[in-house]
């Protein structure tokens, strides 16, 4: 087994009922993950305090619903997209390029 750790600024915080809550840097996000096939009482703190939330659509895709996005809400939607998309970290979920994966791929 490959162990990726060299992703500092991401985390796993915790995973239930088909969705995954990451820590991304200082934002906390929870995305599908079809892998996810347990449900757990969502007790972490993140589940509450997320800062945005992909909704997987039934038809494809989906859509990103925002929270409060900086401790000071100083960080608008437009930012927040453009911070992602300059990162690279803006792609439709799940993806083969997630930090667990790194390990394995061609890049990681």
């Amino acid at each position: 087994m490959w162990i990726a750790d060299n992703w500092k600024d991401y985390e796993v915080l915790d995973a239930s009922g088909g969705e995954k809550l990451e820590r991304w840097g200082e934002y906390v996000l929870v995305r599908p993950d079809p892998q996810v096939l347990w449900s757990t009482p969502r007790k972490h703190i993140g589940w509450q305090s997320r800062n945005a939330h992909y909704h997987r659509s039934a038809k494809g895709g989906g859509e990103w619903e925002f929270f409060r996005l900086t401790a000071s809400g100083g960080l608008t939607r437009g930012a927040f997209i453009i911070l992602w998309e300059i990162k690279g970290l803006l792609w439709p979920p799940p993806t083969p390029f997630s930090p667990e994966n790194a390990a394995v791929s061609p890049s990681g």
